[in-house]
């Protein structure tokens, strides 16, 4: 593409009121390298950095609110952070304290409204409920690769196998096919990402969301899901729009809750965005697109 057509589309797109999409909606919160995962309850940022401690930011400020070295793996959602230890062991962080939920034996857990789904060494899905504070054994199947929940979605339970089983009241078999890499569960809908880079939104049947074949890992927020391509770019896709809203190739990982996007970094650092949806004009996309030639 030529210079003069790049100046040509932006003073087009300038004279129409449309800002770059999403170009510029990401803020820099922690420009320090270290971190290895963020998490989000919707409102609150925490960061698990390389030396196992747990950080959080919350009205423009970070601080440190877990000094351990041995966390592997954080959750949140309303209001709770769940850090997973090396040894298995659970702890909840709620009110501004931690108390110990989990004795250990978890590999992988996932936040959900106020409770917590945990994977086990065995293959075991189990349910800690908050307002009990009991746990409840809700799949002893095996072969599990991954766990996924949301409040309006229920617990989806990904197979190595690639079948996708979802369970509300019972459980419900969702796929039984192969070359499912992940799922997502977000506002009652299901997304699966492919083997082959496409992803495909179940909401009663399954429907192709998108169908690129370069897709890393995906998240969602509400209605709306997020793409991370391998060249780094975001693309938000929601009501049959599509576009990129940010093109930085050295993002990695994406996460998403309420109406926070996170990305973090090839170098450990975390931009936000707030309420990020595709471009409502077409010119949008075609634009995302262009910028990216």
């Amino acid at each position: 593409m030529s210079g003069r057509t790049v100046l040509a589309l932006l003073v087009a797109l300038v004279a129409v009121g449309l800002a770059t999409p999403g170009l510029a909606q990401f803020e820099l919160i922690h420009d320090a390298p270290g971190t290895v995962q963020v998490a989000t309850d919707g409102q609150i940022v925490f960061a698990l950095e390389d030396d196992g401690r747990i950080l959080q930011y919350a009205s423009g400020s970070w601080q440190t609110v877990d000094e351990g070295t041995d966390t592997v793996q954080i959750a949140a959602d309303e209001g709770r952070l769940y850090a997973l230890k090396k040894n298995g062991r659970l702890f909840r962080r709620m009110f501004g304290a931690w108390s110990q939920i989990g004795a250990g034996g978890t590999r992988q857990i996932v936040a959900s409204g106020r409770d917590l789904f945990a994977l086990d060494t065995n293959d075991e899905v189990w349910l800690y409920t908050t307002r009990t504070g009991e746990w409840t054994k809700v799949d002893d199947g095996s072969s599990t690769r991954q766990v996924a929940a949301d409040r309006q979605t229920g617990l989806l339970v990904l197979k190595n196998s690639g079948n996708i089983w979802k369970h509300v009241t019972s459980w419900t078999r969702l796929d039984d096919g192969t070359g499912t890499r992940s799922i997502v569960a977000s506002a009652g809908l299901v997304y699966a990402l492919k083997d082959n880079g496409n992803v495909w939104r179940h909401a009663g049947a399954w429907e192709k969301a998108d169908d690129g074949t370069d897709t890393l890992s995906i998240a969602a927020c509400g209605p709306t899901l997020y793409c991370l391509k391998q060249d780094g770019s975001l693309w938000a896709c929601a009501s049959g729009r599509r576009s990129a809203v940010d093109t930085d190739p050295t993002n990695r990982q994406v996460e998403a809750r309420g109406e926070l996007v996170l990305l973090l970094k090839q170098d450990g650092k975390i931009a936000l965005a707030r309420g990020l949806l595709p471009g409502a004009d077409p010119r949008q996309e075609k634009f995302s697109r262009l910028y990216q030639e």
